[in-house]
């Protein structure tokens, strides 16, 4: 009970602030007199006054501004995830709503495209094997490199890649 009416203060002052930094009423041109208006008779004289109100003025107008733009980015933000779930809430029920056996269908669509891709990797890996393979052999012949370790530049590892994208092990999993 506690914890919700700390909450509920919470809510409420961060409203009374937003309120307070974007009112159209709290104006960014105060006179200073009207600035120490704002302060107890006592301290209205006090030296640090003057900075207080050049302080107060450069601030709300950043404020102002960041704020105003943070609304607006989080709007936008809003709209695009709204447009977002519409599009694929859209696609769902276009899935969904066709023939009963759609669900299998769409599996079986979503297997082949994991398929294509796990088929494109390899052929990737490949790729890049042999790319390594020829640069290794190309390195091999020149005299400036064979003091090096062969250790450093190693194909074993790649290939040993390659085979376990071949043969995928489900124990691993």
């Amino acid at each position: 009970m506690a914890d919700a009416q700390q909450r509920t203060e919470a809510n409420e002052i961060a409203e009374f602030l937003s309120e307070f930094l974007l009112s159209a009423e709290v104006s960014n041109a105060y006179t200073l007199d009207e600035f120490k208006e704002l302060f107890p008779l006592k301290f209205r004289d006090h030296e640090d006054v003057k900075q207080l109100y050049k302080a107060f003025q450069s601030k709300r107008k950043k404020l102002k501004a960041v704020i105003k733009r943070n609304i607006a980015r989080h709007c936008s933000a809003a709209n695009m995830m709204s447009l977002h779930l519409s599009h694929e809430q859209y696609h769902h029920l276009q899935n969904n709503s066709s023939v009963p056996g759609s669900n299998e269908e769409s599996s079986d669509n979503e297997q082949q495209h994991l398929k294509e891709k796990l088929l494109s990797v390899r052929k990737d890996c490949k790729a890049a094997e042999n790319q390594f393979m020829r640069c290794e052999k190309q390195l091999s012949d020149f005299d400036i490199f064979q003091g090096l370790n062969n250790k450093d530049f190693n194909v074993h590892t790649l290939q040993l890649l390659r085979e376990k994208l071949e043969k995928p092990d489900l124990t691993e999993a």
